[in-house]
């Protein structure tokens, strides 16, 4: 979602009219890469992402160029988009997604949230972490799960009808 906006908005807002604009985004999974070049993530001007850097790989250019973070001047970031709401804030974070999604419902439905629940329990480092969400009337079973490998598995034994959730984040 990110690639288009950051394609879109400079033409729209921001005056850069049909200058060519470059996505490159930071993942830690490299995954990504090839999510990136997926037809469906193509737009008439071309790919939403043009390149897909792993964590690791922006290490070894920071290395490669001789900065040294520690040395460098403070300095205030740009912020072309505004402030995000919390929910944005943690949709990068592993549980992060299904954690933004049921505040969201529980706002939208107009609940508190539930009583002794704690949205940092769905921030795992387990490869599999499920939880069973009550909002009002419903309960809503989620799964938070890490690595392709454990997504599989889980999804495997949705399909055998073994296991069933509301939302599967990956």
């Amino acid at each position: 979602m990110l690639g288009t906006l950051v394609k879109e908005l400079p033409k729209a807002d921001l005056g850069a009219g049909e200058k060519k604009v470059m996505m490159v985004s930071l993942m830690p999974c490299t995954a990504k890469k090839f999510e990136a070049q997926r037809p469906e993530h193509t737009g008439q001007s071309g790919p939403d992402v043009d390149v897909v850097l792993s964590t690791v790989e922006a290490a070894q250019l920071v290395r490669q160029g001789g900065i040294v973070f520690a040395e460098l001047e403070p300095e205030a970031c740009d912020n072309p988009l505004g402030m995000t709401t919390g929910a944005g804030v943690i949709f990068g974070a592993s549980g992060g997604v299904t954690e933004a999604v049921l505040r969201l419902a529980l706002e939208e439905a107009g609940l508190p949230q539930p009583p002794g629940f704690n949205f940092k329990e769905l921030a795992s480092e387990d490869r599999v972490k499920t939880a069973d969400v009550t909002l009002g009337d419903l309960t809503l079973k989620v799964a938070i799960v890490s690595g392709l490998k454990a997504a599989g598995e889980l999804l495997k034994a949705v399909r055998e009808g073994k296991a069933y959730y509301h939302l599967i984040e990956v």
